[in-house]
């Protein structure tokens, strides 16, 4: 019973690490939406501290239902079990599947989304790099290999012509 207690204390901080993913991740869309890229490297470092405080409490979860006899023991597996022993558990559970059913499919909307934004935001920019490079490489035409300027726009004689 008191694995059940625990369990259910460390899917509430799962849960609410969960809801700080996704105001991070509300946040990059912001900001890749108004092209604020100076604060992604900023977000994305917030996102990695965030993940990996995720992967420490989902190592306490695999521990604790490891020792109610299946480290990889979903919710459902967790809600047969508590209610054998107290249907009040059971419902405590049932409502944080919910919870985490529902920021599950949040997150990952917010990460099809923001990976759809990078998507764009890079054609645009190779459109915009091509547009620059078709627009300066006319003028590397006027250079020769020496970098010197091959005047085209003179006169150019033939050798009979100056002796005439």
């Amino acid at each position: 019973m008191d694995n059940l207690n625990e369990l259910i204390k460390i899917l509430d901080e799962l849960i609410s690490a969960y809801e700080v993913m996704a105001k991070l991740y509300e946040e990059k869309k912001a900001s890749l939406i108004k092209n604020h890229y100076d604060e992604l490297g900023v977000l994305d470092n917030r996102i990695i501290e965030n993940y990996e405080h995720l992967k420490f409490l989902n190592n306490k979860r695999k521990i604790l239902s490891n020792e109610l006899g299946d480290e990889n023991m979903n919710l459902s597996t967790l809600i047969e079990l508590a209610s054998q022993k107290d249907e009040h558990l059971a419902e405590e559970f049932s409502l944080r599947k919910v919870k985490i059913n529902e920021l599950s499919s949040q997150l990952l909307l917010l990460e099809k989304t923001n990976v759809e934004l990078i998507n764009h935001g890079l054609i645009l920019s190779e459109k915009s790099l091509s547009m620059y490079i078709d627009a300066v490489e006319p003028q590397a035409n006027l250079y020769d290999k020496s970098g010197k300027n091959v005047d085209t726009t003179g006169i150019t004689m033939s050798s009979v012509v100056e002796e005439a």
